[in-house]
């Protein structure tokens, strides 16, 4: 595991101490409470609506969203679509 990934793993657990959830979205189907869209790319292997990518996580402390999640879903239409 290189460094970066080792200080990203300790603050999500010093988050986790604290009660804060880091929202793990990618391969689930997109959910209007826990994420945003910022865009959509073309793809045939997953059902449409599926988060394919994560830009930003999103987090939740006592069950209240502090930040939505930003991603890009799966969409059966043409190429990649930004709002």
């Amino acid at each position: 595991m290189d460094k970066a990934a080792e200080i990203l793993n300790k603050f999500e657990s010093e988050l986790k101490k604290a009660g804060v959830i880091v929202e793990k979205s990618e391969y689930k189907k997109f959910d209007t409470y826990l994420h945003e869209i910022i865009a959509t790319e073309k793809n045939d292997e997953w059902e449409e609506g599926t988060i394919l990518h994560v830009i930003k996580k999103g987090f939740i402390y006592n069950g209240k969203i502090l930040r939505k999640a930003k991603v890009i879903t799966s969409s059966k239409g043409d190429d990649i679509k930004w709002p």
